[in-house]
Formats: C-alpha cells, sequence, structure tokens
C-alpha cells in the first residue's frame, strides 16, 4: 500500500510502521527508527547493536510537509568539502538560530581540526550535516542532525536532536524534559545500564551519560524512548551506531509535563498540511512553460543552435532548490535561457513544484546525491544509495529520472563511475560564488573565464548567486554565446554513462574534452 504514495509519504510511512512492528529496540546509524522488513521483532533484547551498514536508510524523517513553510537552509565550503544543512520555520527564529549556532560551532571544531593536524587538510577530509524532521505538534518540534566527519583515516558519526517549545519560542534544554534532577539522573542511569557490556564500551560500572546532553533522544511510535550514540562516541567504529531503548512505561513518569508533549511530538506527530503553491513564480517555482528540445540544438531567438558550429555554454547549478531557485528560473525565463540544476535529495523533495517547473520550461535536471557526501569515502554500496535515492526524489517530483550526475565536489573514482547510471558532470568554470558570496564578483568571474563550450558551476542556494544571474547572461549574450543543457552541449559527443566529462565542444572542434 505504501508504494500508492508519494516518496516523502512513504518514508513517513515507513517511519511510523517500523516504529510500530519492530519498537525500534536498536536501529541503524541513520534514522532512530529501523527499516520495515529487516526481520527484527519486539522480542529484540534492549539495546541489540545493529551496524549502519545492514541497515542504512538515507533519510526516515517525518514529511516536511506537516509543518508549513519549513525550508533548508545551506552553508558550503568546496575547499574543505563542508556540506552543512539546518531547517527554518517562517514565524520561529529560534529554530534557526539554536540550529544555525549548532551547525557553526561544529564546523568550528572541524576545521580547527585540519589546522591542528598539518596532514589533514591534504588527506581525504569531509564534513557533512544533515537535518530531518522527528517529532511535530503544534507546541512542540524535533530535528535531529546526523553529522559525519572524515579526517584522512579516521571517520565518524553523531547525532544531536534539538526539542523547541514553539509557544515559548525557544529551545529546551535536556533537564526540562524531566520532572527534576533525580529523574534526569534516573534517566542517565538506565542509559548507561543499557550501554554496560555493549562490545567496545568497556567494562566495570554503568558506562558514563553526559546529562546535558545524552546523545540524541526522540521518541517512537509506541512511545518509547530511543537514545542514540554514533560512532566512536561509546563503542568502537566497527560496533556503528548505538540506541538505547527505554520502554514507555519506564520513560513517561520520569518526563515532565513539557517531557510529556515532546513525547507526543514523536509518538503522533501532527501539523498543517503546506500551503498550496501559489501563483507567484518566486515562491512556488512559477508557470510551467513548454519544455525545449534536447536534441543537441535549441531554438533561440528564432535560429536552431548547434554548439559545433556556434559558441555555447552551460550553467550549471548544485546544492538546490534553494530558496531562491524560483527568481533564478524567472531571469533564465525572462532571457530565454537554459541550464541545468544539480540537486541533492531533501531539496528536491521538499521543494518538488520546483523541479517541475525548471523541467516544463526547458531545463535539465542532474543528480547530485542525497547527503552530499564525497563518493570517493564510501563503501559501492552507500555510493548506490546515495545517487538512487536522489533519483528517486526527482522521478517523484518530475515523473523522470535525473539524467546526469555530479558527484559532490568533483571526486569520483570506478567505484563512482560504475554506479552512476549516467553521464558525470564536472566543469570547467568555477565562480567561487560558494566563497566570495557577492554577486558582482561572481559576474566577473564568469564573464572572465567563459569560453566556448564551458561548464560554469553555480549554486542556486546562494542568494548573491541568484542576483548575479542576469548580468551573466547579459554579459555573455553580448560576447555571442548561446545557453544549452549539458546534455546539448554534448550531444554530439554521444555522452557514454559513467564517462566523465568536464566541458563541451567549440566551434571547429569536434569532441568536447572528458
Amino acid at each position: 500500500m505504501s508504494s500508492l504514495l508519494p516518496r516523502s509519504h512513504r518514508r513517513a510511512f515507513a517511519h511510523r510502521i517500523a516504529a510500530l512492528a519492530v519498537a525500534a529496540a536498536m536501529l541503524s546509524g541513520c534514522s532512530p527508527v529501523a527499516s520495515p522488513g529487516t526481520g527484527a521483532s519486539q522480542s529484540t533484547p534492549t539495546s541489540a547493536p545493529v551496524t549502519e551498514a545492514t541497515q542504512f536508510s538515507p533519510r526516515q524523517g517525518l514529511s516536511l510537509d506537516l509543518v508549513p513553510g519549513i525550508h533548508t537552509l545551506t552553508r558550503t565550503d568546496e575547499v574543505n568539502r563542508i556540506f552543512a544543512q539546518w531547517l527554518a520555520v517562517p514565524g520561529h527564529p529560534e529554530v534557526e538560530g539554536a540550529q544555525r549556532a549548532a551547525v557553526d560551532g561544529t564546523i568550528a571544531s572541524f576545521l580547527a581540526t585540519l589546522g591542528e593536524e598539518p596532514t589533514a587538510a591534504a588527506s581525504a577530509h569531509e564534513l557533512s550535516i544533515d537535518p530531518e524532521l522527528t517529532g511535530s505538534s503544534r507546541t512542540m518540534l524535533g530535528i535531529r542532525s546526523s553529522t559525519s566527519t572524515v579526517v584522512g583515516d579516521n571517520t565518524s558519526k553523531s547525532y544531536r536532536t534539538q526539542w523547541f517549545d514553539l509557544g515559548a519560542g525557544r529551545m529546551l534544554e535536556t533537564e526540562e524534559l524531566f520532572v527534576d534532577a533525580a529523574a534526569l539522573q534516573k534517566f542517565v542511569d538506565l542509559v548507561g545500564e543499557g550501554l554496560h557490556g555493549r562490545p567496545g564500551t568497556g567494562g566495570g560500572g554503568a558506562a558514563p551519560v553526559d546529562p546535558q546532553q545524552p546523545a540524541s533522544l526522540n521518541f517512537d511510535a509506541a512511545g518509547n524512548a530511543l537514545v542514540e550514540f554514533g560512532e566512536n562516541t561509546v563503542a568502537a567504529s566497527a560496533e556503528g551506531n548505538v540506541v538505547i531503548k527505554l520502554s514507555d512505561t519506564v520513560i513517561t513518569p520520569l518526563l515532565s509535563a513539557r517531557g510529556q508533549q515532546v513525547r507526543d511530538a514523536g509518538m503522533r506527530p501532527t501539523g498543517l498540511p503546506a500551503p498550496k503553491p501559489s501563483s507567484s513564480s518566486s515562491a512556488s517555482g512559477g508557470n510551467p512553460g513548454s519544455k525545449d528540445p534536447a536534441d543537441g540544438t535549441r531554438d533561440i531567438d528564432g535560429a536552431r543552435v548547434d554548439c559545433r558550429k556556434v559558441k555555447c555554454v552551460a550553467l550549471t547549478f548544485d546544492d538546490g532548490p534553494g530558496p531562491k531557485t524560483g527568481q533564478l528560473l524567472d531571469a533564465l525565463k525572462q532571457a530565454n535561457a537554459a541550464a541545468t540544476f544539480f540537486v541533492v535529495g531533501p531539496n528536491a523533495e521538499a521543494r518538488p513544484q520546483v523541479l517541475a517547473r525548471m523541467l516544463a520550461e526547458g531545463h535539465e535536471i542532474g543528480n547530485h546525491t542525497w547527503n552530499h557526501r564525497m563518493l570517493t569515502s564510501l563503501a559501492p554500496d552507500r555510493v548506490a544509495k546515495e545517487i538512487g535515492s536522489a533519483a528517486g526524489a526527482v522521478e517523484d517530483a518530475t515523473g523522470a529520472a535525473p539524467t546526469l550526475l555530479r558527484p559532490p565536489y568533483g571526486a569520483t573514482n570506478n567505484t563512482v563511475k560504475k554506479a552512476a547510471g549516467v553521464p558525470v558532470i564536472l566543469w570547467d568554470v568555477d565562480t567561487l560564488d560558494w566563497k566570495v558570496r557577492d554577486a558582482s564578483k561572481v559576474v566577473s568571474n564568469a564573464l572572465r573565464d567563459t569560453k566556448p563550450g564551458s561548464i560554469v558551476l553555480m549554486h542556486d542556494i546562494h542568494s548573491s548567486t541568484v542576483e548575479a544571474v542576469p548580468a551573466i547572461l547579459k554579459g555573455l549574450r553580448a560576447k555571442g554565446y548561446h545557453f544549452v543543457t549539458v546534455s546539448e552541449l554534448l550531444a554530439s559527443a554521444n555522452p557514454q554513462d559513467g564517462a566523465v566529462y568536464g566541458r563541451g565542444p567549440a566551434p571547429g572542434k569536434a569532441k568536447p574534452k572528458r
């Protein structure tokens, strides 16, 4: 039955069914709820560890449709391979503020680590922060962020859940969820007992638990408390992530009135449906137009364009769609210009109407993975899931799977090429928009570095980039450029699945550069 639901609702549906069927005995590393069909049962011992590898799922959080207007914000650093997201809720600045402070602190610690270890900056390194909705009601909101860190040969994963009292307009401290200090200490002791004896956690007395930050605290559909610890926090990384379950009958007497409201928001999430798309193009993605041909030629200003004969450029935008992507689409439509959008899974799932508009107006949609992970640092099954999950979100939104893959940070190897299933697209012009955050500098970089056949890298999650696009379109068109999608640019080369392309053909040159 769940297969008949949209992907976002299927995930939420699976989340609730899994919690009821399994009682969340011990969960995978990416969600506080086990995937359905894993064979676990309610008799599973409390806190039996399950590794991320056996139950990995890119996301099983609640549907963002529960919270009208909720959207993702992003901070990126291409040099240090940082991709961090958090959620914002209109009318509740405390939600964004608390998450952003946590994100900024995590990034600062990561950069400090790179600075303290001279070899780290030159080795493989990456920081990825991905949020999801874990509880929702008219008064309470829970947001769980998973943080993946790679520094050289060391990898780790950690979790943080922040609960917000929307009525009071602030984030709740852990101690506020419990009746009193004694109840909080009882909770800490119970979790410690659950950890005691786990492989890699050591022997002796109960394992220590910080009462101010007991890992990540959530609640399943049965009201059980789920306390989640990441890799290398309470056990060796070989054990993966550890989740301790405290039954409803044990945890409920310890909870304060606010704590019970938090539990209810996790048990029975409620909320208002997302507002219907408005007629405003900047807010909703606008009114779709007719799709232009994708056969290597494009009808621009009444003329058919062949990139082997005239100057073409492919403008590409990564990491979106963002809050102002609709405004960007307006500018492209006004200029009769095509572009290619490499989207990440959560943003595609959150703004399906924007993706539908992209495709309808003749643009191309490519895959930028689900969590924006550096694919070359992942095992083959994880690479496939990152690509496949994002592709599914695009197909759910548009009815068509993405036609290209751009691996985050441009990192690729044979594993990535084999898993891609479509041509792999890099770039030859980096506008550095993610770094300069200045529209005039983005325009200058684009106009200076673009050559016939160029693939230009930008990011539609940045307001300064959206502001720069009209001037880029005007400036490049004055130089005789025609704006095409990546597939149109590469059409004469008959691009192959898994092959890597960094630019397209220029007039007089038969083949694009690979």
